[in-house]
């Protein structure tokens, strides 16, 4: 068997699926957005691969789109992209209507984490911001007094509240960021 490349290649790791992207944020979406409606309306792989090519198509019609897939989005554009999204599925699936956080950047990690454990009360995931050890769009589907529940594209699946914090710490929630998810299921008329 021949082997390709030398001494240099040894330490060489393939790159991983989103490692030359940042549509952490689109994922963070539609992952939201599948957990959402697992119990009334479940998103096919087809569906959400089409809802990916709708948010992409208008991503390219942005001011610069290769910034925004490349090296990621901000919350306004990921928003803009939830907003696409819900539309294009409500009246269809369901009724579906991302909430903004209303905390600003002054809110304490305490009322951030208040405000998750109230969305999740209520049914409806939560998608985050990280900065820090992560610059990471995800979503929080659970919350324990130690940790963040996570489902998420990276494949992570906890922080702990320990080191989370809104200016400090090594996970650090971006209030601006936090959008919840709220799904209505449509009530189609028999025939």
């Amino acid at each position: 068997m021949g082997r390709l490349a030398g001494w240099a290649a040894s330490d060489l790791k393939p790159l991983r699926q989103g490692e030359l992207d940042g549509l952490c944020g689109l994922y963070a979406v539609i992952n939201a957005l599948r957990l959402g409606m697992a119990e009334t309306a479940p998103l096919t792989n087809a569906r959400s691969r089409e809802l990916a090519g709708l948010a992409i198509d208008r991503m390219y019609r942005w001011r610069r789109p290769s910034s925004n897939i490349s090296c990621g989005m901000d919350p306004k554009h990921q928003r803009a992209l939830a907003n696409l999204i819900a539309q294009h599925v409500s009246g269809v699936e369901a009724d579906v209507v991302f909430e903004r956080c209303t905390l600003d950047r002054h809110a304490s990690i305490d009322d951030a984490f208040s405000w998750v454990e109230q969305s999740l009360q209520q049914g409806k995931p939560v998608l985050a911001l990280l900065s820090g050890a992560h610059d990471h769009f995800t979503v929080i589907r659970g919350i324990t007094d130690r940790s963040l529940v996570l489902f998420d594209s990276a494949g992570r699946t906890r922080l702990s509240r320990a080191h989370c914090g809104i200016t400090s710490g090594r996970h650090r929630i971006v209030p601006t960021g936090l959008m919840r998810i709220a799904i209505h299921p449509t009530r189609h008329p028999k025939t």
